[in-house]
C-alpha cells in the first residue's frame, strides 16, 4: 500500500472537522445546550475518530480520498493503537508535525500507525 500525501492529509482533515462541527452542533440542538463548551467538542472529537477508525479503518474524510489507518507493517490497526492514536490528536501541537515533517503525523509516530491508500478490490477471480 502507498502512504498518502501531505495534501490527502489535509483533505481529510478539512472533511473531518467539518463532519465533527456538524456532530457537535447537532449534539446541542439535541440536549437544548445553550452554550457548546470545549469539552463537548472534545467528547465528539475523540469518539468520533476512534470509533470510526476502530470499526472501520476510515473516518469519512479518509473515506472520501480511499485512504485508511494501518499499523507501520500494513495490518489493520487494533483498538490499543487507534487508541494511542486518537489521544495522541488532542495535543494541540500534533497539526504542526505536519507542517515542519515528513507528512507523519506525531500521533501516527506515537502509535506506529500510517495512512495508507486503501487497495482496490480486484475484479478477478
Amino acid at each position: 500500500m502507498k502512504t498518502v500525501g501531505k495534501e490527502t492529509r489535509v483533505i481529510n482533515f478539512l472533511i473531518d472537522t467539518f463532519v465533527i462541527l456538524i456532530i457537535w452542533i447537532a449534539w446541542s440542538v439535541i440536549t437544548e445546550n445553550k452554550f457548546i463548551g470545549f469539552e463537548e467538542f472534545y467528547v465528539v472529537f475523540f469518539l468520533y475518530y476512534f470509533l470510526c477508525e476502530v470499526l472501520v479503518q476510515q473516518t469519512i474524510g479518509k473515506k472520501i480520498t480511499g485512504s485508511v489507518v494501518v499499523t507501520t507493517r500494513g495490518e489493520p490497526a487494533g483498538i490499543f493503537k487507534i487508541f494511542i492514536r486518537t489521544f495522541m490528536r488532542l495535543i494541540p501541537l500534533d497539526i504542526l508535525s505536519y507542517m515542519f515533517g515528513n507528512g507523519i503525523g506525531f500521533h501516527d509516530m506515537v502509535s506506529l500507525t500510517r495512512v495508507k491508500l486503501k487497495e482496490k478490490k480486484s475484479d478477478t477471480q
